[in-house]
Order: structure tokens, then sequence, then C-alpha cells
């Protein structure tokens, strides 16, 4: 069975179709904090040619043509794809499916992928892909967000949003953290074409500045897939609670200009292709 013919599969490719329009004020100040670790797992320098999967609006598409990178970005929403190529003109962009990447063997010297490991069908397929259009040697690097508590909007949502949503029929996908553990990591990059020895675990710690306690519900709601689903499903009630809960939890990192400071961190995870 094709994966397009999986439901979760359509349920991030229209989810994140949909987010597209919200995503650069949604969660831009979380995800381009760490382009520039990921761009340094990659060994992205002046040169490399870098193919960007799940690209999204082109962040770490836009800070490898900053190193004098050629840079390649792919998504499978046309809108992120769109987004890109008004942003970064300098790149090309196309649409595609991580799945199914539409280069030939030994293409590139390096592929990133910036938390797109989470929005997929099949992981074990994505690797295989990276690894078969990267060079022999060549890297490739992705991006898993850290779990609770080490990443607040995820402690955040699991306090709030998962006691006090009502369960709505959602496709199944796989384990949101599977790659979230390094030990996970080594055991299946290895089998996906890398070289045992070369993974790579690294955890990245940031903060990230929203203008207000509401940004993060309203970043869910109008900039998230699988949460914003659920939130959306919701009665107007119960969707009022869960906004009223998550603000009084994010008053918690509130400064003194009404802003507030959320600490983030997720695993920046690379190896070598044998």
């Amino acid at each position: 069975m094709s994966v397009r013919d999986d439901p979760f599969w359509e349920f991030e490719r229209s989810g994140w179709e949909r987010a597209s329009a919200f995503y650069e004020e949604a969660w831009s100040g979380a995800t381009r904090a760490f382009c520039e670790p990921l761009l340094d797992a990659a060994g992205a320098s002046s040169g490399t040619r870098l193919l960007d999967v799940a690209c999204g609006p082109g962040y770490v598409a836009g800070a490898a043509l900053d190193r004098g990178a050629q840079v390649v970005g792919l998504d499978v929403a046309e809108g992120m794809v769109a987004l890109a190529r008004e942003r970064f003109p300098a790149a090309e962009f196309l649409i595609g499916d991580a799945h199914a990447l539409p280069f030939p063997d030994d293409a590139v010297d390096a592929v990133t992928m910036s938390f797109g490991i989470h929005h997929v069908t099949d992981p074990e397929l994505v690797f295989r892909e990276a690894a078969r259009v990267l060079r022999s040697g060549a890297t490739y690097a992705f991006t898993s967000w850290a779990a609770a508590p080490d990443h607040v909007p995820i402690a955040i949502a699991e306090k709030v949003v998962t006691p006090l949503a009502v369960a709505t029929d959602l496709p199944p996908g796989p384990d949101f953290f599977r790659f979230s553990d390094e030990s996970e990591c080594n055991e299946v990059l290895p089998r996906s074409g890398f070289a045992e020895s070369s993974v790579s675990f690294e955890t990245v710690r940031a903060s990230w500045r929203i203008p207000n306690a509401a940004h993060l519900f309203d970043a869910q709601l109008d900039g998230g897939v699988r949460v914003g689903a659920l939130l959306r499903a919701q009665s107007p009630e119960r969707q009022e609670r869960i906004r009223d809960a998550m603000l009084e939890e994010t008053r918690r990192y509130e400064t003194t200009d009404g802003s507030c400071v959320l600490p983030i961190a997720a695993h920046v995870i690379s190896a070598r292709v044998r």
C-alpha cells in the first residue's frame, strides 16, 4: 500500500496546507531557533548541495543560502512551497513527498529536515530516501521536539488539552516522540543506510518569546495540525475552557511587557551515509 493511501498522510498534507496561512505568525519564532544547529549538524557550507525536506516556509533553506549553499527545498503542502518561493527566491522549491524524493541516487551533499519527522507516515522510508539521494559519506540531519518538561509548549498542551478535550476521531499516526529517544535513533538510522558509529544526538535549548499569553493557544488552533484538529473539533464552550486553562499556564512565563518567554528544546540528530 502506498503511503498516500494512508489516511494519516492525507491528514498531515491537508493539515499543513491549511496551516500555511498561519504558520509564520504562529511558529516561526520557535522553529527558526534551531535552523543554525541543524545546518551545523549537516555540515552545510559554501558550495554544499543541500536538500531541505519538509521545508515549510523555507527558514532552513534561507539560512543555508546565507552560508553559500546551493539549496533545493521540498514540501508536500503547496501553500508552504508558495511561501518559501516568495521569501527565498534564490533557492529552488518543489512540491514533493519525503517518502519518494524526486531525485536520483547520490544527488546531494546534505539533507536536512526541520521537525518534519513528526508528520510522516513511514519514518523509516523517509530515512531510506534521504540516504539514497545522499552521496557516499554525506550527512543527514533532522530535528525532533523534546518532550515535556524540557519543551514548555508541549508540557502545557499535555497538562491542559489532553485532560480537557473530548476525544475525536483523528487518523492514527506514528508516535510523535519516537525519534526524541536517542536509543531509537541509534537503532533505526543504521537500518536505514547510515553508519552506526556516525549517529549523533544533541539536545539544544532556546527561548521562544511570544507576544502575549493567548499566542500559544491561537498558534495551536490555527497553525497546528494534530492539536489544532482536536481543538477545532471541540464545542465552543469546551474550546473556551481549554483556552482559559492554557492562558493560565502560559501566563506563568509572562514578563513585565506582557510577552511570555517559553523555554523550548529540540534534539538535533545526524548520521552519515555508509
